[in-house]
Formats: C-alpha cells, structure tokens, sequence
C-alpha cells in the first residue's frame, strides 16, 4: 500500500516498473531500453532536487579545523541560510546571561522587551535600534562572519579568514539538504516527469517509422512525443510555481 508518507516506490527498479506499465507494458510493445528510462530518471531527479526545499539541518563547526580556504561540507547540502558564532572575541550579541553584551545590559536597565524584566520594560523599538547598532558595529569591524557557499564543490569560505585573524571557537550552520535517492523516487512530480520523459524517447523512436504501414492494417503514430513533450513543459511549470526553491540565500 502506497501513501502520501510511505512510498511503494523507492529504488530505480520500481519506478521503471511503474513507468513501463503506465506506458502499457507488457500488453503494449514499448520501444525504449533500460538505459533510456535510467536517464529519464536521472533527469527527473535532478529538476526535481534543484528546486525544492527538502530537509533542513544544522551543522556545527570547529574554527580550529577551518583549512587555509575554508570548511568542506557533505555533499548533500544545497544552500546555507544561517550562520551564529561563538569567538575568543566574546559576543555581543548574546543572551541576558552574556556578562557585557547588549542584551545583558539592556535586561539589568529593564530595557528588555519582556513582559517581567524589571523596572519598566523597553519595546521592541529599543531592542531592534540596539541590535542594528551591534549589527553595524560588527560589520564595520570584522568582527562578524559572513560567507560564501558554493553548492558544485560543497566549499564554505568564512569572511574574514578566522586562520588569518587566529579566532577560535564554534559556528553553527543552518544548510538545507537533499534526502536520499530512496526517498525522491517515489515523488509524485518525480513519477510523472519519468513517464513524460519516456514518452518523449518513445516518440522520437517512432517517429523513425512515422506512417509505416503495421501488418493487419494501421500505421505506426509518434505524436506520444508531442505529449511526453507538453507534459513535461506543464510539470516544469507546477514546480516553480508551487514547490519552495531551495536556492535564494546569502550570507
């Protein structure tokens, strides 16, 4: 039994097989070798990955092992969206319990905008002035990471160099990822981008013998091309405009 959560689906061998009985198979002679349907796979996955936002993790880091060039991350990681710091340089930024950071201070003033902080309590207002203000300070001084992730090499270079400055400590990563092989089969979208895919194959090969006449009368059609074709325009189009892209962050 095949649900939304738990797919029949899961390896390559399943998803051929529900792609060649869609096609009709075995009833119907379906002119396309396991070779071509690997690579209608193969692209289904691919466009399906590129786009949607699939799992969200987080990653932590040792400053100490930051090669000359940076950190390499698993191969399944697509984007970085976040990045939070703990230095030799302290932080500023850090909770109430953070001896002399801004939080700190603005909670023993009763500044912090919480209903139970002492004296009378400051608004948001103050406390995203205040925050902006360290955000600054921190931009202007280097005493902030930023970053650059490129997706092809897996490569994440920290700015400025913490091997250059000798700062130590830990980050955290938030990175979205991409599930496993066994888990994106079984994906309706990646299911019927498959199908459309092997009908545009079949049709290009019929199309070879477009019109010939078939023993007991009919002739070979290949218009499956120009549906497998329509479809996956269609499909391309669902994804952009309903799945969330996985690609718009920076650091």
């Amino acid at each position: 039994m095949s649900n939304y959560l738990n797919f029949s689906v899961r390896s390559e061998d399943d998803i051929k097989d529900w792609t060649m009985k869609k096609l009709g198979y075995p009833l119907v002679q379906v002119e396309i070798t396991d070779d071509q349907l690997q690579i209608c796979i193969d692209d289904a996955v691919e466009e399906f990955t590129k786009y949607v936002l699939q799992e969200v993790t987080y990653v932590g880091l040792d400053l100490e092992d930051y090669a000359t060039s940076g950190f390499t991350l698993d191969g399944n990681v697509t984007s970085v969206f976040a990045l939070e710091e703990s230095t030799i340089y302290g932080d500023i930024t850090g909770g109430i319990n953070v001896l002399f950071s801004v939080k700190n201070t603005m909670w023993n003033a009763g500044m912090f905008p919480l209903p139970g902080s002492g004296g009378a309590a400051g608004s948001w207002v103050d406390f995203e002035a205040a925050m902006s203000y360290v955000d600054m300070i921190q931009r202007m001084t280097a005493a902030k990471f930023y970053f650059e992730f490129n997706e092809r090499t897996q490569h994440l270079e920290l700015i400025p160099n913490p091997t250059l400055t000798k700062m130590k400590g830990n980050i955290c990563l938030g990175v979205n990822t991409i599930r496993p092989d066994d888990q994106q089969y079984g994906e309706s979208w990646v299911k019927r981008f498959t199908l459309a895919g092997a009908k545009e194959i079949i049709g290009y090969v019929r199309s070879k013998y477009n019109s010939t006449q078939l023993l007991g009368g009919g002739l070979i059609n290949a218009s499956i091309k120009e549906e497998g074709l329509a479809e996956k325009q269609a499909l391309l189009d669902e994804l952009k405009s309903t799945y969330t892209f996985t690609k718009f962050f920076m650091g």
